[in-house]
């Protein structure tokens, strides 16, 4: 990964971590209040989620709320290696701490695992450490989120983000890459 790469990263995640915890639950709020007036989450059958760590937008509130009050399924990921696979939990209990600490299906549950099926119904909703206002993103460099969605391109693709995690500048952007189709800050919204 290139230095510019890593320099831009390290930049706006140490904006973000700058937010105090109060902060980040206020603005969290504000952010999946916006995302669920969209007509694609309105619409969708399926929602693939991630369970926010350290100083990321926070969805686990949002989680229990969709399984507990909505008709969604709801699959959250879990590293398998190099590479991450959405599994469908019906309950924060279906949890476990996985990779680097991060809440993930457990294992032996043997829960069912996103396929591809019903795409055209199903949104994912992505973390980040920087996003541009062109539906660029840059994760926290492993590729997880990458990978998986270059196998799943018709995914509609929202990416969370603070406002202070937006860069003006166009991120630098390797063939991978791969575009969100909405980012959505506290603020506002980017359709791309």
């Amino acid at each position: 990964m290139g230095t510019e790469k890593i320099e831009v990263r390290n930049k706006f995640l140490q904006k973000r971590n700058e937010l105090s915890l109060d902060t980040r639950t206020e603005k969290s709020r504000e952010i999946i209040q916006l995302v669920s007036t969209l007509d694609c989450v309105k619409n969708a059958k399926n929602i693939l989620i991630y369970v926010d760590y350290r100083s990321e937008v926070q969805t686990r509130e949002y989680i229990k709320y969709l399984i507990d009050e909505t008709n969604y399924r709801i699959f959250v990921p879990r590293v398998e290696g190099l590479d991450i696979e959405f599994y469908e939990i019906d309950s924060m209990n279906d949890l476990e701490c996985g990779y680097q600490g991060i809440l993930e299906p457990k294992k032996e549950e043997g829960f069912k695992k996103y396929d591809g099926d019903d795409i055209e119904n199903t949104v994912a909703l992505i973390p980040g450490s920087v996003f541009d206002q062109n539906g660029g993103r840059l994760g926290y460099g492993k590729g997880f989120f990458d990978r998986y969605l270059n196998k799943y391109k018709k995914l509609i693709k929202i990416g969370l983000s603070f406002c202070c995690q937006i860069s003006k500048k166009p991120l630098p952007k390797e063939e991978h890459d791969i575009l969100m189709d909405y980012i959505v800050t506290e603020e506002r919204m980017y359709f791309i």
